[in-house]
């Protein structure tokens, strides 16, 4: 993106502020959303609409350019940033104390045009006062695939409660039973096959674990957090690879990349799991084994004796 662009798209963002006399911040998720809707109102030939490219990805749909405009306005000090208040929704943008700097080389028209519907995008699409759990059911609304929708909306949320040690609203026999139900929705196309299969092995961890656990003993729910997330991670780095503007397709490779990093690291991370599993519940399992002073525990020790022997 050229400089020129990139005053033009932070020219814009600064309009969001100027629009609203009560959007005094936004969150990060809110300047994605607000710049895809108004991409979605912009007729093709309008030039700002080729510099807001999109793909899907852990938090819906995100543009790299809106996310250079933002580190823009930051680095000029036309945006300041601070933590959001224990909401878990990033940082908080509010206008910085330097002016926007007017863009040049891109049609007034085009930029009139722009204002204009941004305004009403945020009159009419995208309610910046919402709370973010709706916010974030609005963007899966959208997704191409059930599955996302799904896993993020049904499980993650759970998972997160889980772990935050609040209670679940039908314990864990539930939380096992919907993790078991999202493989009815994993996608069918065969870029997925791989994921698939991982995502099976998890299913069968996931239901292990839970079977061991319940709301008064949480052990290792932070773990089990980790590898749920990074499963969800992986099926976000597959999803990108297939739904993106051709802008992004030079970053194909770095991707593809990225995607199989990912993949060795949650399949690492699921054996690690299970052996975290075993290890912590080895009482319980030594407890429930035949003893091999009982009549068919000297059985077996014999069985294993001559199994070993080569007999």
């Amino acid at each position: 993106m050229t400089p020129e662009e990139r005053d033009t798209l932070l020219e814009l963002l600064s309009h969001v502020f100027e629009s609203d006399d009560e959007i005094d911040g936004l969150v990060y998720l809110d300047i994605q959303k607000i710049f895809y809707h108004l991409r979605e109102r912009l007729d093709d030939e309008n030039t700002i609409k080729e510099l807001l490219p999109y793909y899907w990805y852990i938090d819906g749909v995100v543009s790299d350019t809106v996310q250079e405009t933002v580190n823009h306005g930051l680095d000029t000090g036309v945006l300041q940033s601070k933590p959001t208040a224990g909401t878990g929704t990033g940082e908080w943008y509010e206008p910085g104390q330097e002016g926007v700097t007017p863009a040049e080389g891109i049609g007034e028209d085009d930029i009139a045009t722009a204002k204009r519907e941004i305004k009403l995008a945020i009159e009419e699409d995208y309610d910046v006062f919402r709370s973010h759990e709706d916010k974030i059911q609005d963007v899966y609304g959208e997704a191409p695939y059930d599955f996302q929708r799904y896993f993020k909306l049904n499980i993650l949320f759970a998972i997160e409660q889980f772990s935050n040690d609040r209670p679940l609203y039908l314990g864990t026999d539930n939380l096992a039973s919907e993790i078991s139900t999202a493989e009815a929705y994993l996608p069918l196309d065969t870029e997925f096959d791989e994921f698939n299969t991982l995502f099976s092995r998890y299913v069968n961890t996931a239901k292990r674990y839970l079977s061991a656990v319940g709301e008064q003993n949480r052990i290792l729910a932070d773990r089990f957090k980790q590898l749920s997330d990074g499963v969800w991670r992986l099926y976000c780095q597959q999803l990108r690879l297939l739904e993106h503007d051709s802008y992004y397709d030079s970053k194909r490779e770095e991707w593809e990349d990225e995607y199989q990093r990912t993949r060795q690291f949650v399949a690492n991370d699921l054996v690690e799991f299970r052996q975290a599993i075993d290890d912590e519940f080895d009482e319980a399992n030594e407890s429930n084994r035949v003893s091999e002073d009982s009549s068919w525990g000297k059985i077996a020790a014999k069985y294993l004796d001559n199994q070993s022997s080569g007999e």
